[in-house]
């Protein structure tokens, strides 16, 4: 949860998280491991309309984006208006 911040701003927080965890490296005994990560975000503005201010829609769109995120060649974080026209608000 991020208060206070929009789409785009946690978009670029998860990005960052990954981005930084993807130029890191665990070492361990069988040698270094490389992280990655995605990430599903989704925002709750209060001119939402009332269907989509329950946690679960909001769970479930940042769900939604995660496995857009999985889906795509590249590990990236995706926000549920990138995700898909059909699936959530937006488009690509």
């Amino acid at each position: 949860m991020l208060p206070e911040t929009n789409l785009i701003g946690a978009a670029a927080f998860a990005e960052k998280i990954r981005s930084t965890l993807e130029m890191s490296r665990l070492a361990t005994s069988a040698g270094d491991l490389a992280v990655t990560a995605s990430f599903g975000v989704a925002e709750l503005a209060p001119s939402e309309e009332p269907a989509r201010q329950s946690a679960d829609a909001l769970l479930r769109e940042a769900d939604i984006a995660l496995y857009v995120s999985k889906s795509e060649v590249a590990i990236e974080s995706r926000g549920d208006r990138e995700a898909s026209p059909d699936l959530t608000r937006g488009s690509h």
